[in-house]
């Protein structure tokens, strides 16, 4: 039966699934025009990870499409017996075979009427819960505007004048600083770190995630120059789609990823082990349990009080530290006594043990282990409200594109008072935008640097950073 498609079994599944598709794509594209490569990875269901399947990185099979079965037959002519990929292992021979096509047949009457109910369904549940935040939000509108009005200058009404003109510091967000065509495959969010399309096409995810590192890289261009052998933390590193790049840009630089999730370091350092990077040590963990010494710390979009923890790995060490917050509401687990993801939970490992053995992670909170976070983080803004106050405002600032000014205002608020904390222990600090993009609510930057730090330069004393 004529197929458009390709199955390619027998890869080495010590092999990262991102350069296992880019070496299946680059074999076939000699043969035709290839519409999409897909390596089946873990999941769940029938696609879940089994004990047998523990340190493999994906399923070790693929299917391929071409735009037409032309190009698939010639590609499986040229192909059937003679593919051959690299591993740690050494060279795997590819079983390549024409995948079958499930015969076609019109949906039943049953089945369409089953599948519009569904999407009727999902619709009208998703303008629920707009109908319902948009309630939400109007109920606690006048008391959110009177916490925001209590709040004095650089933050209040008028935080937006508190962000530091980026073109002044030398940060021109429209200014590329990485060139993705040069750097490995595993390196690039948008190929390597899954967040293209099937295709490798760009995607919202991979273009925001490219131009947050390249924000990031604009900053620590500034923060290195003229060193080497500093010592970069990034905290909540996930699997490394910030991390790598910045690595394998700056190569005279060590790099430690921190991350809580064990699978998240250990996809991060076979990357890493693809890609040839030798300057970057995983560690799994949580951020508050770091102990080691810092010269700059990083955090893109740390949950809630992960940002801060890492303010403090760094302020702790007088390192200079680069963060953009997100998710400010979950602050509210600080304010109960919690850790970055739960106001019961502390240590991750126990929290996702209790999930797997189906215990409630409700359970009663264990005594605190570390030195609890204080908010609000400045004297300045424990001048201006109370705990409670400032609990309202973190729980307005989680918002989208199409949020409120006001929300806006929660969030900018939130991060002065981060930003003034760090000034009141000595740091010059600033905020700034991290990308062009305005209406990205994920979008703010605190920079800051000690006066002591390893990473001090002159750059540090322009105008824009004493605001």
């Amino acid at each position: 039966m004529a197929s458009d498609a390709l199955f390619l079994g027998n890869l080495p599944w010590d092999v990262c699934p991102e350069v296992v598709s880019k070496a299946i794509r680059d074999a076939c594209e000699a043969h035709g025009r290839v519409e999409a490569v897909r390596v089946a990875q873990f999941g769940t269901g029938r696609h879940r990870r089994r004990r047998r399947d523990l340190g493999k990185l994906h399923h070790g099979h693929a299917h391929v499409r071409f735009s037409n079965e032309k190009d698939a037959g010639k590609a499986y002519k040229g192909l059937h017996g003679n593919l051959e990929i690299p591993s740690p292992r050494g060279m795997s021979q590819v079983v390549v075979e024409m995948a079958v096509k499930p015969p076609e047949r019109p949906p039943t009457e049953e089945e369409v009427k089953r599948q519009e109910a569904q999407d009727l369904a999902l619709q009208m549940q998703r303008e629920h819960n707009r109908r319902q935040r948009k309630r939400r939000i109007g109920r606690h509108w006048e008391q959110v505007e009177a916490v925001v009005e209590k709040i004095e200058e650089p933050g209040g009404i008028h935080a937006v004048n508190a962000y530091a003109d980026p073109m002044k510091l030398g940060l021109d967000p429209n200014k590329t600083r990485v060139d993705w065509s040069a750097l490995p495959a595993t390196c690039d969010p948008q190929v390597g770190g899954g967040l293209g399309a099937e295709d490798g096409c760009e995607t919202i995810r991979s273009r925001r995630k490219r131009e947050q590192t390249e924000g990031f890289a604009r900053i620590l261009d500034k923060l290195t120059s003229g060193r080497s052998g500093l010592r970069i933390v990034d905290f909540g590193c996930g699997s490394g789609n910030m991390t790598l790049p910045l690595a394998y840009l700056f190569p005279n630089h060590q790099f430690v990823a921190v991350d809580m999730k064990k699978k998240s370091i250990e996809l991060l350092e076979a990357k890493a082990r693809e890609a040839g990077i030798k300057n970057v040590q995983g560690r799994v963990g949580m951020i508050e349990r770091y102990e080691d010494a810092l010269d700059i710390g990083l955090a893109l979009h740390a949950c809630g009080n992960a940002t801060d923890h890492a303010l403090r790995k760094a302020m702790q060490n007088l390192a200079a530290f680069v963060v953009s917050p997100c998710c400010v509401g979950k602050l509210k687990y600080s304010l109960k006594g919690g850790s970055s993801f739960s106001e019961s939970w502390r240590e991750y490992e126990d929290w996702d043990k209790a999930l797997k053995q189906r215990k409630s992670v409700l359970e009663s909170r264990p005594p605190p282990v570390l030195e609890e976070l204080q908010h609000p983080a400045s004297s300045w803004m424990q001048s201006c409200l109370t705990e409670e106050e400032f609990e309202v405002l973190a729980s307005y600032a989680d918002f989208h594109a199409e949020a409120r000014p006001i929300q806006q205002l929660c969030k900018l608020n939130v991060e002065i008072d981060r930003a003034k904390g760090a000034k009141e222990a000595g740091y010059f600090s600033c905020i700034v935008k991290l990308t062009g993009e305005e209406s990205y609510p994920k979008n703010d930057c605190i920079i800051g640097v000690h006066p002591n730090s390893a990473a001090f330069t002159d750059w540090i004393c322009a105008e824009e950073m004493l605001r």
